[in-house]
């Protein structure tokens, strides 16, 4: 019975809640305190050690859509954290006869002035929580969060859902917590939550975290542990506690682990501002003041709704490098699909992270943005439910490294626009926007195993990565697991993600991370620092990297990466579930570059046909069915020899399901790197000469790797399977930038004969509708 009623007011909470959220303020209120807790004066106002990490979660999971589930742990960690140093600095108070346990954890303040200082602290960094209603405080009513319930590893009423309402209490399970959680670095997190699934509650519950309420609201309970280690008068824990405070707090996993998919909301503002690359700052792109932009972190299946607000004194749009948009070209973020952005005005893209997991990244799609920043990472994580095939890292780095040129963005424009090249060599190379003026750094613990994500986000130079003294284990490419190879150091191509384990196992000094260019004339070089947690000093290494220009190197290292067959992807079928060697071909394209001067302008081509584009995106044109922005099939399947090159806006017709087959073909000195939107493919080949029929006898028709952006190699070819199962209009491009920019590109219509929602979403009604599309009538939002 009494399960039965707490099952009822569990219930009775969650349609209460509903409600309450579904009228949501767009804008908060001020808060409005309720009786019970006055508002304290300024100088009341307690201590916080409020860095600037600490806000980071906050706007990402709370949002302008104030879910309870994801926004309540992380203002509960943010404000334990932000706590911690002035907590740990009260002294004990005298035992009590009621609280004569030496293990009984001493209370913080048992008053709200932190809470009041929090929310200050919120307003001054714009950050803009949404109230339940006019008269609740977000903090106190609607997560429950106050200091001076924090008790004896007690989750109270507004978090706790276990029968009875019961708490646990400090035994031999909190003193094991304690020695699990003694590693004082994010690597403790995983022993650390470990013990804390562990613990019972008082009263002899035996029931396990299967029980459903205990599940929905395991990271709240979980932050309540913490906080009992946090109010422990023993400084020892205060690294422990905020480390793993604020990896709950960044962690991509809603407490409701029995949902395959969530919403996560953003507010992006777009702004120019001074970016230090050398000595000599210069304008650069921001997104929320930050250059890299803020790195997305979902799971499998997520719905991302980014509303994107451009400051800028030009138009702005971003894309979504290597993310499928599943049926939703739409949101693909390139001019073929997309209205550029007004200054001044916002776009709110919607889409989901559909059977996807893995490292990508964004970047600004027009002109050559991408030049002065506007990009960031992408992560989507595998569902709790799905295993990945290593184990779970210290840490987990991003590494965004790219070529960049001392002009600005508008200059290099006007360089293009006027018919000529861009330089061949770069006037240096960035590790997460940062230059030669600052020495990036990353500190690890010896004998543990980290993740790194690195991703070539430049405009047109290949570069290699090195850790020097360490291994390089392969683990993920663009969403696909690999076959785990070790690597001394990895060639990235323009437009690529690779992902790999390191462990430290060398002795404990400092390393450098080397990132330089490849296949250009004169190397360029910049270098990190790996700082061991306990180092002795710097440690001189020789660098086994290749020499720049070492192509054999290379296409031996591009052969050698291959596909897990046996690790499941973002489902839980194996990756070699799909055998894509045993699908018949329908179609072959051979593409092929070309450059030439076109009325003394320089122009790239694919197939003898340089892209321009229409005054009207392509997707928009084919859904109000406007004439003459474009002809499908007006570039060829093969090149054609002895014609020049024409300018046309280039558009291939291809059937829904077809199984291509794709040769890239360079008779060019240079390497190339090409991407397919809405697609992963198959790399089946990768060789030098000419491509033939007889080139098929080199394929890997058995685990060749899944990617989106592959490289081909000076007078080679690259052959690649793909599978149209994708209904859109999607971009096939050079991620050379000034290449693509000049018309090395095309767009590949994917038709499906049916106009059903089943094969692909509708026009959104938000759509931004510019060109001979301006006029149109939005309410016809049928394909």
């Amino acid at each position: 019975m009494k399960k039965s009623l707490t099952l009822l007011l569990l219930l009775l909470c969650s349609l209460l809640f509903s409600t309450v959220l579904s009228n949501l303020l767009v804008e908060p209120v001020q808060p409005n305190t309720v009786p019970a807790f006055p508002v304290e004066t300024q100088a009341q106002s307690c201590r916080l050690d409020l860095s600037n990490e600490l806000f980071g979660g906050v706007n990402e999971a709370c949002g302008r859509n104030l879910d309870r589930s994801r926004c309540c742990p992380v203002l509960a960690a943010w404000l334990f954290a932000a706590h911690a140093r002035s907590a740990l600095q009260l002294p004990a108070p005298a035992p009590t006869p009621e609280s004569s346990d030496p293990d009984e954890p001493m209370k913080p303040d048992d008053s709200q002035k932190c809470v009041n200082t929090l929310q200050s602290a919120l307003l001054t960094k714009q950050i803009k929580i949404p109230q339940p209603n006019s008269s609740c405080d977000a903090i106190l009513c609607f997560c429950g969060i106050r200091l001076h319930q924090i008790s004896s590893l007690s989750c109270p009423a507004a978090f706790n859902v276990s029968s009875g309402f019961k708490n646990a209490t400090p035994t031999a399970a909190v003193k094991n917590l304690e020695k699990e959680c003694r590693n004082s670095s994010y690597s403790g997190c995983t022993r650390c939550l470990g013990a804390l699934q562990k613990l019972k509650v008082r009263g002899g519950n035996k029931k396990t975290t299967t029980e459903r309420g205990t599940k929905m609201m395991s990271k709240d309970c979980q932050l309540m542990g913490l906080t009992w280690l946090l109010a422990r008068n023993k400084t020892a824990y205060i690294p422990t506690v905020s480390a793993v405070l604020r990896a709950i707090m960044y962690s991509p996993h809603p407490p409701h682990l029995n949902k395959s998919e969530d919403t996560l909301f953003y507010n992006w503002r777009v702004t120019y501002g001074k970016i230090a690359l050398d000595t000599l700052p210069r304008r650069g792109i921001l997104i929320n003041g930050q250059f890299p932009g803020p790195e997305i972190r979902s799971l499998t299946n997520d719905n991302l709704v980014i509303n994107v607000q451009n400051d800028l004194h030009e138009p702005f749009l971003l894309s979504w490098n290597g993310v499928h948009m599943r049926k939703n070209s739409y949101q693909d973020g390139v001019y073929g699909t997309n209205c550029p952005i007004p200054p001044g005005k916002n776009y709110t893209y919607d889409f989901q992270v559909k059977d996807q997991v893995g490292s990508y990244f964004y970047v600004p799609s027009l002109a050559v943005q991408k030049a002065a920043g506007g990009y960031g990472s992408l992560r989507i994580y595998s569902l709790p439910r799905i295993p990945v095939p290593f184990p779970e890292p210290a840490e987990d780095f991003t590494f965004l490294v790219n070529d960049w040129y001392r002009r600005n963005h508008t200059t290099l424009k006007k360089i293009l626009d006027g018919g000529r090249k861009l330089p061949l060599m770069p006037d240096g190379v960035m590790i997460n926007g940062q230059g030669v003026s600052t020495v990036y750094s990353i500190t690890v613990d010896k004998g543990k195993t980290y993740r790194f994500r690195v991703s070539n986000v430049g405009l047109q130079t290949s570069l290699n990565l090195e850790i020097l003294g360490h291994q390089l284990k392969l683990i993920e490419v663009e969403g696909t697991h690999t076959v785990q190879t070790m690597y001394t150091s990895l060639d990235i191509h323009v437009g690529q993600t690779y992902s790999f384990l390191v462990t430290m196992d060398q002795p404990p000094q400092n390393y450098s991370i080397v990132v330089s260019t490849r296949f250009i004339n004169a190397e360029v070089v910049i270098r990190a620092t790996l700082h061991y947690s306990n180092s002795k000093g710097h440690k001189i290494i020789t660098a086994r990297r290749p020499d720049p220009d070492d192509v054999e190197w290379s296409i031996k290292q591009a052969q050698s990466i291959r596909t897990n067959l046996t690790a499941s992807g973002p489902r839980t079928n194996p990756q070699g579930s799909y055998h894509y060697g045993k699908m018949k071909i329908s179609r072959t394209l051979i593409l092929e570059s070309s450059a030439a001067l076109v009325k003394r302008k320089q122009r790239y081509a694919i197939n003898g046909v340089s892209f321009v584009p229409s005054d009207t995106p392509l997707k928009l044109a084919d859904h109000f069915k406007i004439k003459d922005v474009f002809k499908v099939g007006s570039i060829p399947d093969k090149p054609r020899r002895g014609g020049g090159i024409r300018l046309d806006t280039a558009v291939m017709g291809a059937h829904h399901n077809a199984f291509l087959e794709i040769i890239f073909q360079n008779r060019e000195k240079i390497v190339q790197s090409y991407h397919l939107d809405g697609y992963n493919f198959w790399v089946v080949g990768i060789n030098k000469g000419i491509w033939s029929r007889a080139s098929r006898r080199e394929y890997n028709l058995k685990d060749a790797i899944s990617r989106s952006t592959t490289q081909v190699y000076p007078k080679s070819w690259t052959a690649v399977y793909v599978a149209l199962d994708n209904v859109g209009m999607w971009n096939l491009r050079s991620q050379f930038w000034a290449r693509q920019y000049l018309g090395q590109q095309f767009y590949l219509r994917v038709h499906s004969p049916n106009h059903s929602p089943k094969d692909e979403y509708p026009l959104p009604k938000n759509a931004l509708l510019c060109g001979r599309a301006s006029n149109k009538n939005m309410s016809i939002i049928t394909p």
